[in-house]
This record gives C-alpha cells, structure tokens and sequence, in this order.
C-alpha cells in the first residue's frame, strides 16, 4: 500500500510505521506531510507532528551509518533532496552520486537483470557494509 493510501485510509496505522524507525520516519515524511495537506480523511491532529514527521530533522538524530545512494538523473526524487538529508544527517553519512542513474539506477519490470548502474550501486553498498559491519 503506497504512503498516500495509507495516509488516506488509516492515518493511525501511518503515524504508528513512521514513528516505528527512523528510516521509514526519513523516507516517508515528505509523501505524508503532503497527504495531510490533501486528504481530508487524514484528522487534523496528525498534522500536529510536524517535528516528528521532518526528514532532515530525522536525518539529525540518527545513530547508526547511513549511506544515501543517488541517481543524478532521478526523475522520482531529485538529487538535491538526497544532497539537502546527507547534508542535515548527524555523522557518519555518506552521500553516493551514481553518474547517469535514474531512480531505479537503470532496472525495469520485469526485471531483465542486473545493468551497470545497478552493478555500481549494489557494488558501492556492498563495500560500504562490510566497511561498517566489521
């Protein structure tokens, strides 16, 4: 179910996932800040959580590494939203730009196998964790 259906057919369900964790608080404040604004079966109350439903501010209290991988040709989310998180996060945060990548760095359904966008990024990640995680 996409954020704004869930923003219009159960807000408390919504505000209970993006309260849950960080990232999905990060990822999803943006779609439903903007449901509040547009759909009248969302209660008013919920638009009273602006500081918790505030991405960079999210950004700010993270814990954990993060890496922000990005297309610089995203056409979904552009590249300066990525750029404004990795430049709100608390360290450590690293901001990935994939030259020539869209959205879904190159993949289309059905998927048809892995491209080299989707290679540098998957590649990049990979490297990233097992920096991280030993």
């Amino acid at each position: 179910m996409s954020t704004l259906t869930l923003a219009a057919r159960r807000p408390q369900d919504l505000l209970a996932t993006v309260k849950s964790l960080e990232l999905q608080r990060t990822v999803a404040a943006e779609p439903v800040l903007s449901a509040l604004k547009h759909f009248p079966a969302v209660p008013a109350r919920y638009a009273d959580f602006p500081e918790e439903l505030d991405p960079r501010l999210a950004a700010s209290r993270r814990r954990a590494p993060w890496l922000i991988v990005h297309g610089d040709r995203d056409e979904t989310v552009p590249l300066a939203e990525g750029e404004e998180l990795a430049a709100a996060a608390a360290p450590p945060c690293e901001l990935l730009r994939i030259e020539g990548a869209d959205h879904t760095f190159g993949a289309k359904t059905p998927f048809a196998g892995p491209n080299p966008l989707l290679i540098a990024a998957m590649n990049a990640t990979q490297t990233w964790l097992l920096r991280w995680l030993r």
